[in-house]
């Protein structure tokens, strides 16, 4: 092979691989930073149904997963979501200890059963408070995920840019800038 050849390949494999790199971290910064600006959905047409008060149960194997309440609700038919006002959902554990999240507004995919919520996001727990502005379920696998929250606990505290919340295990995973303080008594 020649010079010009080898050359042209060389570039050729070069623009490849800053090609690739490019779509890398284009795909990780779409899903890290999915959560970053979610939106609710606001429909432009009328809703087909409007209520004062919306009490909606979510079961699996016969059993209730979670009940979740609202002040209000506006009903699309077409797209089958409903909008929430002031929305509270309740968590059922096998052991009585349920947990509760709590939000201004949301919105329930009355197919699958996923919802958001947004609006002074505050998940309880035990003696563990979770708050964010904007957290996200995902049904089929019982999780919640959210961006920046802060989670307080007695002489903890603990922050970070990404959460996924594992209500079947009850674990927590933090990532992104994630920051904590305990205090330790005497």
């Amino acid at each position: 092979m020649n010079r010009q050849v080898i050359k042209y390949l060389l570039w050729g494999a070069i623009g490849l691989i800053c090609g690739s790199l490019t779509v890398i971290v284009m795909v990780y910064r779409s899903s890290h930073h999915a959560l970053d600006k979610p939106p609710i959905l606001y429909l432009e047409n009328q809703p087909d149904i409007q209520i004062k008060t919306l009490h909606h149960v979510s079961k699996r194997d016969g059993k209730n997963e979670w009940t979740l309440d609202a002040k209000s609700a506006s009903y699309y038919k077409e797209d089958n979501y409903s909008i929430l006002v002031d929305m509270s959902v309740r968590f059922h554990k096998d052991n009585g200890q349920d947990i509760i999240l709590q939000a201004k507004e949301g919105q329930l995919d009355m197919t699958s059963n996923n919802f958001e919520a947004r609006g002074n996001v505050v998940l309880s727990y035990d003696q563990t408070f979770t708050y964010s502005e904007y957290v996200k379920y995902i049904k089929n696998k019982h999780q919640i995920i959210a961006p920046k929250v802060d989670i307080k606990r007695p002489l903890m505290t603990l922050s970070g840019n990404n959460m996924l919340f594992d209500l079947n295990t009850k674990q927590v995973t933090l990532s992104g800038d994630v920051k904590g303080e305990c205090v330790i008594e005497n």
